[in-house]
């Protein structure tokens, strides 16, 4: 090979090389966080949904993303795909390529202007969806839902007066014959709490 064709390779091979790099940056080729498989766990087995005031343990793996790397979960209130309400903010460390975050579920049934108590209001009930969105330097990376089991308002009369029957004991049987407790307040009013989607209910008073 002359000096003429080694230089005319050279510069051929600078110029591959070259467009090599230009596209990998045009084609989006650079290495990208990416978090996968959001799922969550009663601590025994993946669930769908939960009930209100259950520990649940959230679980993602990674990829691209450091050891002991810091990533945040938001979690909010969705209806009609619609993001409503800021539950709160957890954080979770990168431990083998995977992240296990644990979390209380909470919500305030103080708050008056709560998207779900308003629809408790409106509606006399509501089944509760949280979105948990997953982010990186205040990058979307992931989500995913969580059906927490929905909340009705329901009041007890009696069969022939249609009076309200206050201050008493109830025990509804869900579907999946799961036992539900509540108690009725001054105007025979009581709030059922962890109700499925589907399903035929049984109440009873338990006098």
């Amino acid at each position: 090979m002359n000096k003429f064709t080694f230089m005319i390779f050279a510069i051929f091979v600078s110029l591959h090389l070259l467009g090599c790099r230009t596209l990998e940056k045009e084609t989006g080729m650079e290495i990208i966080p990416e978090f996968n498989n959001l799922r969550w766990s009663d601590f025994h087995s993946e669930i769908k949904e939960a009930h209100i005031h259950d520990e649940i343990v959230i679980m993602f793996e990674t990829r691209n993303i450091p050891e002991n790397e810091i990533v945040y979960v938001e979690i909010w209130e969705q209806t009609d795909n619609v993001l409503m309400d800021f539950i709160e903010r957890l954080q979770g460390t990168v431990k083998n390529n995977a992240v296990q975050i644990q979390w209380t579920i909470g919500l305030d049934f103080n708050n008056e202007g709560a998207n779900f108590n308003q629809e408790i209001e409106r509606n006399r009930y509501t089944i509760v969806d949280l979105v948990f969105l997953v982010k990186h330097e205040d990058q979307i990376i992931s989500s995913g839902l969580l059906a927490v089991l929905g909340l009705m308002n329901i009041q007890v009369l009696c069969g022939e007066t249609r009076e309200p029957r206050r201050n008493i004991d109830l025990v509804v049987i869900s579907p999946v014959n799961e036992r539900i407790y509540a108690r009725t307040d001054g105007d025979g009013w009581a709030r059922i709490r962890n109700l499925r989607r589907i399903g035929h209910y049984m109440v009873f008073a338990n006098e």
